[in-house]
């Protein structure tokens, strides 16, 4: 009688191929060398160490026998080594670097095991988009997409950017998937977006319509004062990147006196006395800015600020 497959205990992905994984540690007794991976990039992301808390065996591991595995360990050796290193590294030197596993999935007694075919150096490969994918149908602490996110930002060799909850919808989420970066929702947040020890928080702005939403009057952006303070009390800058078409002709914040617009009831507005509410804005917060970019460039422009 077979024993019962839990559907709960599968990985993600059971798909048989190259993942890159993170050397976690590595042991070894006078049999064999034993090396514990965690993916770093996927739906797989993480899935080890929840494993081991739950069961408190760590499932993604490989054994390289002294005696029959010299093949095994010198391919091992080959893809821990930087081309520039001198000498014979030692297993242990593989602890916490990066490399490309070949993983062949199986079950036994209705559990799911990664069995390691071969090991190859981290330039064998590179990663695609979908490996940076999170689901974004919910952001909320705790959910599986953020931890799936948290776990991407931890395991993987790639940059960061802390993104706010309410920027799930955002083309920055495809923009960070194209250029291989981790994207991390968080809540609380002066702007939409930063670093990990950013100087730079950028709040997107869709378009002119929604600025002027913002702070066409002078009580509507009490919260983006509140904002403004809460970053520069944190010693960074806090940066406006709006969205613009060519039809708008708004390339910086004086353009705004010439343009006129029209917001979703219809209602028609004129871009002088936005012009003014901001300059008060920038009168009373030193530490803010306003960019207007082109509309197909602004996630490279928030990428480009974030990094600065």
């Amino acid at each position: 009688m077979k024993p019962i497959q839990s559907t709960q205990d599968a990985p993600p992905s059971t798909r048989n191929g190259v993942y890159l994984a993170k050397i976690l540690s590595v042991t070894q007794d006078a049999d064999a060398i034993y090396i514990h991976y965690e993916f770093a990039l996927g739906e797989n992301a993480g899935w080890a160490t929840n494993k081991y808390i739950q069961t408190g065996q760590w499932i993604f591991s490989q054994r390289i026998d002294r005696k029959c595995g010299r093949k095994a360990l010198q391919a091992f050796l080959i893809a821990i080594t930087e081309p520039a290193q001198a000498g014979n590294p030692s297993p242990q030197h593989g602890e916490g670097r990066w490399v490309w596993v070949d993983v062949e999935w199986s079950q036994y007694q209705g559990r799911w095991f990664p069995r390691v075919k071969r090991v190859y150096p981290p330039n064998t490969y590179q990663p695609m988009a979908k490996d940076f994918c999170i689901a974004t149908d919910h952001w909320g602490k705790g959910s599986n997409s953020v931890n799936h996110a948290v776990a991407l930002a931890n395991y993987s060799p790639y940059p960061v950017l802390l993104a706010d909850t309410q920027e799930k919808n955002s083309p920055m989420n495809q923009y960070c998937e194209e250029n291989h970066i981790c994207v991390v929702p968080i809540s609380g947040m002066p702007g939409d977006y930063m670093r990990p020890n950013g100087r730079i928080i950028v709040d997107r702005k869709d378009s002119l319509s929604e600025l002027y939403h913002n702070f066409s009057k002078g009580t509507s952006w009490a919260s983006y004062a509140v904002a403004a303070q809460l970053a520069g009390a944190e010693g960074k800058k806090l940066v406006f990147v709006i969205a613009v078409d060519p039809g708008d002709n708004v390339r910086c914040l004086n353009d705004l006196s010439d343009w006129q617009g029209r917001l979703p009831d219809e209602t028609i507005v004129k871009g002088a006395k936005l012009l003014e509410q901001l300059k008060r804005y920038q009168k009373l917060f030193h530490n803010t800015r306003f960019y207007f970019v082109l509309r197909h460039a602004q996630c490279a422009e928030i990428w480009r600020l974030v990094c600065t």
